[in-house]
């Protein structure tokens, strides 16, 4: 078995937690904030945004104007990284989640609820496969997220394709970088 956890490269010298599992039961390795951080809760973000709509519900918005919306006010969620990456045998990816007790104790969840660490993200010319925790913070409090701190887990899995999969384009970036709208 191939798979394996390591630091990258801007954390090379620096003490960070590789992942682990709490118990031999476990199925999920805990994943462990690389530094420190707050996190403002999120309807503050929506407040401050002060977008200028009239009336009391925005107006639809294709992707890409909500891709853009979201940057110009900030409303991108918080990206926790966890210093590490991940080499994954072919066939298999990395499955993230928050730790439940993030999000009953916390208040805080997973933007995109599940992330997904592909095998061939490790490595990537974008950021060297540094995995990253999406989070929303949905409680009233700014919460201090410290070094060290246990945020996520992620659980190695298989995963298939289809018989007439013909699929040969290879990966050349980072976060969404298998996305390709049509215009």
């Amino acid at each position: 078995m191939a798979n394996r956890f390591e630091k990258v490269s801007r954390y090379k010298n620096a003490k960070i937690k590789i992942p682990v599992r709490a118990t031999k039961g476990s199925a999920g390795y805990d994943f462990f904030a690389a530094e420190d951080m707050y996190i403002m809760p999120y309807e503050i973000k929506i407040q401050n945004a002060k977008m200028g709509y009239e009336g009391a519900v925005p107006p639809p918005l294709t992707l890409d104007k909500a891709e853009e919306m979201t940057k110009r006010y900030n409303l991108r969620p918080n990206l926790i990284s966890t210093g590490v990456k991940c080499k994954l045998d072919k066939g298999k990816f990395l499955m993230l989640c928050v730790r439940s007790s993030i999000a009953l104790k916390c208040g805080m969840n997973l933007a995109n609820c599940v992330g997904i660490i592909d095998e061939d993200y490790y490595n990537n010319e974008a950021n060297e496969g540094e995995i990253f925790l999406q989070i929303y913070n949905f409680s009233p409090f700014t919460i201090r997220i410290n070094k060290g701190d246990k945020i996520g887990q992620g659980i190695i899995m298989s995963y298939d394709t289809v018989e007439d999969d013909n699929t040969l384009k290879e990966r050349t970036g980072g976060f969404g970088s298998t996305t390709e709208r049509e215009k």
